[in-house]
């Protein structure tokens, strides 16, 4: 094989198995391509409901990823700036559980760290009970490649994504529930997967300490924001109605006492106030689909975008 074919074979391999690590480290270097931008942090929310093309000719880059917590965002937020890019908003999108979730608090956030945020970002958050020398960036994947240099390679895979506008694209499509989508799942179904999603997020409520740190994570994250002359703008996505129907009230309130107990005052959207979505919409409890990402991000961006 060729080896310009077999370096880009190779590439792909690697987007496919480190996905969400090259996803998100090119990000950063989507920013450059750039002269002025807005920009996103979040979760699987955020990762979900925003769809880069809706918003015409203004350039927004989707610095989210799945679970990222307040530190991420803030952590995200400051990477950005360095690029030099004139950053004009920053949509810091949420899902209720937001004020107590931490990454350090389970497995999964723990992985996800060593694989994803320490790499790009250089930030363990003080958990130095974790393997440093799996931490170095370049040999979290040194198993995997075995013809081009590991260097290479990584470049190679995150340029092609850099390219990429919305984390859902030809390489990487969306999920669905069982080989289903949403509105195909009968009533049972929706309401069992809607009860579990929920009990996964209003058990985090547990994180007392976790909510206390938050607050403050959250107060300098936004005035970081001003500070370098970027609005701020908080977003909840549309989430569906039998989600909304098992997700704690308390978790609601301490995600709007967040908020609210910020002194800058900040332009806030709750989506589910309104009733603007239906089962087409999502792609299961709590996510949206291409469908309903197209309508949240025209709708987001006739309030907030250039006129």
């Amino acid at each position: 094989m060729d080896n310009n074919l077999s370096n880009i074979q190779e590439s792909l391999n690697f987007i496919c198995n480190n996905y969400d690590y090259c996803w998100y480290k090119s990000r950063f270097d989507r920013i450059r391509d750039f002269r002025d931008i807005s920009i996103v942090t979040g979760s699987s929310h955020a990762l979900n409901s925003i769809y880069a093309h809706a918003w015409g000719s203004e350039k927004i880059v989707n610095c989210s990823m799945h679970s990222q917590d307040l530190y991420y965002d803030y952590v995200a937020a400051k990477e950005c700036v360095k690029s030099g890019t004139r950053i004009k908003k920053c949509f810091i999108i949420m899902g209720y559980y937001i004020a107590f979730a931490d990454l350090r608090k389970s497995e999964w956030g723990r992985m996800m760290i060593q694989k994803v945020w320490y790499p790009v970002l250089h930030d363990i958050r003080n958990m130095n009970d974790l393997t440093l020398g799996y931490l170095e960036e370049l040999k979290v994947f040194n198993n995997y490649i075995n013809g081009p240099s590991l260097e290479d390679i990584r470049d190679i895979s995150i340029y092609v994504l850099s390219k990429e506008d919305n984390y859902y694209n030809s390489v990487n499509i969306r999920h669905t529930v069982n080989g289903k989508i949403w509105k195909e799942l009968n009533d049972e179904e929706k309401d069992n997967i809607a009860i579990n999603r929920a009990a996964d997020h209003n058990k985090l409520e547990k994180h007392l300490v976790s909510y206390e740190e938050n607050l403050q994570i959250f107060n300098d994250y936004i005035s970081f924001l001003i500070t370098e002359n970027i609005k701020p703008i908080i977003v909840i996505t549309p989430f569906t109605k039998e989600y909304n129907k098992y997700i704690s009230q308390s978790s609601k309130e301490a995600c709007m006492d967040l908020i609210c107990q910020s002194p800058y005052k900040i332009e806030c959207i709750d989506f589910n106030v309104y009733d603007l979505f239906n089962e087409e919409d999502f792609m299961d409890a709590d996510h949206l689909s291409e469908i309903g990402a197209i309508k949240f991000s025209k709708l987001l961006h006739e309030k907030y975008g250039e006129k």
